[in-house]
């Protein structure tokens, strides 16, 4: 699934390449097996980026693994990824994917 991708701080520009331009991006909603907690990111590769959160390399949400997928999109591109996790890490989307999401997302 994926490979950790950093994101620029903000202000900075980030220089299109070739390579971003062929990548796909995912934009994932994490839930905690344990916790009634969800996490929202984006990334290249999932596979990889679910392990380093199951693994504890990811400070923010370590203290609530193990985690598993509860839905991910795939983008053509960064800029729509990023634009689709920040409407993810909204109030009003959060509590959409807590209230509606099938099984419950904090189950």
């Amino acid at each position: 699934m994926a490979q950790l991708n950093t994101v620029p701080a903000a202000g900075r520009a980030h220089r299109i390449t070739a390579k971003d331009e062929s990548m796909i991006y995912y934009v994932y909603v994490l839930k905690s097996i344990n916790f009634a907690r969800n996490y929202v990111g984006f990334t290249t590769n999932l596979e990889v980026r679910l392990s380093q959160h199951n693994s504890g390399k990811t400070r923010s949400t370590k203290p609530y693994k193990p985690w598993k997928v509860l839905f991910f999109e795939e983008y053509d591109s960064k800029e729509k990824a990023l634009n689709r996790e920040k409407f993810l890490k909204s109030g009003v989307a959060r509590d959409f994917i807590k209230n509606n999401w099938p099984r419950g997302a904090t189950e």
